[in-house]
């Protein structure tokens, strides 16, 4: 398996970043391990606060996603895009719109060192799944399996169907790129916020 760390680079303006920028490199590790199991179906102990039977009935339906995606995107794909992608590219890339797309840019460019992906969505707070009712919890993950449903089928995310889910707690964008490395073998090792200067 692959090892990726993950950062949360926060862009704050004027006077409020000022106030309220964090400091460099806040580790979010915790909160990235309960992500990744919970919401992304990482192997690893469910902490003690959530309901396994909840999450394993989540992780049985997001194994259909996966499926489906390798199936009906992934598979053939890489062989299209490996013949079209020169060998000799960085291994660094800047890809705009993130977030979902994820899981499309790790099929196009399987062999990245680092990926800079930029969302026109909010990250979110990962820690929120730290502090939500895990009932809650299990009722927000049902709202992303339909989103990342429908991302596999259609291969087309709409910024309106994104919308809704910025009526959850959780961190859609967060989780969306823990499910493109977990699609595409990687595991995530930590989650550090930077602040851009």
């Amino acid at each position: 398996m692959k090892r990726w760390w993950l950062s949360l680079v926060v862009v704050l303006v004027g006077a409020q970043a000022q106030a309220s920028a964090p400091p460099e490199a806040v580790a979010f590790d915790e909160a990235l391990r309960t992500l990744a199991v919970v919401a992304a179906c990482f192997e690893g102990p469910v902490p003690e606060r959530f309901d396994k039977a909840a999450v394993a009935k989540h992780c049985t339906a997001m194994k259909v996603i996966f499926d489906d995606y390798e199936k009906r995107w992934a598979t053939p794909a890489r062989p299209f895009f490996a013949s079209l992608v020169p060998k000799d590219i960085p291994k660094t890339v800047i890809y705009p719109f993130g977030g979902a797309d994820l899981m499309t840019a790790l099929a196009v460019y399987p062999d990245l060192n680092e990926i800079t992906s930029v969302s026109l969505e909010a990250g979110g707070d990962p820690r929120s799944i730290l502090r939500t009712e895990p009932d809650q919890i299990i009722k927000h993950l049902a709202l992303h399996r339909r989103f990342l449903a429908r991302l596999v089928e259609y291969n087309h995310s709409r910024t309106l169907d994104l919308s809704l889910l910025k009526g959850t707690p959780l961190p859609s964008q967060m989780i969306f790129a823990l499910v493109g490395l977990k699609m595409h073998g990687y595991e995530p090792l930590g989650l550090r916020a930077v602040r851009l200067s």
